[in-house]
């Protein structure tokens, strides 16, 4: 279920609270060695998108660090992309499961609201789908990114996307209003608008240098369930006709549907 919080224009979804113990539940399997290795996360086409942006901005041995690494397959795969690569995540089981299996792997069970390392150490922070599941807000986060970030290092920021379809709706009323102040029971995360993040972490030390939504066929799955069945059906297609759909949606309806957006920021020098 997803609330509209009218006050700080965004959507509030409502689902489990995402505490360490609900993201060990979630990620626990007993494939992790297949899940973290698969050719497509080691070559790259597993994410071609978040691939793009890292070869673009850093040479080959820069040191990256993902914070809120999960199972840590981009912590796998950014070392076989030719990274110095990093990882931490706050749910203990799932980082103890890790380094069973990957002793050398450098995954450390931290809170990215207060790193275990030294100022100005890395050259990439890279935070996928992290920063939308904090009721407090994201500030403590990026204070650390800042911290640990190299003069004109890059953060690379994905996160749900509040987007102009998901406006439209809200102001169609297809959202109930949010009303409250204190945290609502069960909240998972916020779809957030772009404009207003970019702006707060711009006021934090960082400058943005690119973004791109995307995942518009994942939104409107989410947004018109209805369609859902087609949807997969354009989206898993093989043939000729579903994926040339899938691109001409991706290229003309992206920035009023996507599910989520991609942002590069740099560090202020």
């Amino acid at each position: 279920m997803n609330l509209f919080d009218k006050k700080n224009n965004r959507l509030i979804a409502l689902v489990e609270e995402a505490t360490p113990e609900f993201w060990d539940k979630r990620w626990e399997t007993d494939e992790l060695v297949k899940y973290i290795t698969g050719s497509k996360h080691v070559n790259g086409t597993h994410d071609v998108r978040l691939k793009k942006y890292v070869d673009k901005y850093l040479t080959p041995g820069s040191r990256i660090l993902e914070g809120g690494c999960g199972r840590g397959r981009y912590v796998y795969g950014f070392e076989c992309w030719g990274y110095e690569s990093y990882g931490v995540d706050f749910a203990e089981k799932t980082i103890e499961q890790i380094k069973r299996h990957f002793p050398d792997l450098k995954i450390f069970k931290q809170d990215v609201r207060k790193l275990d390392f030294q100022d100005n150490f890395f050259d990439c922070y890279y935070s996928g789908g992290v920063i939308e599941h904090f009721w407090e807000g994201y500030d403590l986060i990026i204070n650390e990114v800042y911290r640990v970030l190299k003069p004109c290092g890059y953060l690379i920021l994905t996160m749900p996307f509040f987007s102009p379809l998901r406006r439209l709706k809200a102001r169609l009323g297809k959202f109930p209003l949010f009303t409250e102040s204190e945290k609502p029971e069960n909240f998972y995360q916020f779809f957030l608008n772009p404009k207003q993040t970019i702006k707060y972490i711009e006021a934090l030390g960082f400058k943005k240098v690119e973004s791109e939504p995307y995942n518009i066929i994942v939104g409107l799955q989410k947004d018109f369930p209805a369609f859902e069945k087609p949807l997969r059906t354009i989206l898993q297609g093989k043939n000729v006709f579903t994926r040339f759909l899938r691109g001409l949606m991706r290229l003309t309806l992206s920035w009023f549907g996507g599910h989520s957006i991609l942002i590069v920021f740099r560090k202020n020098a």
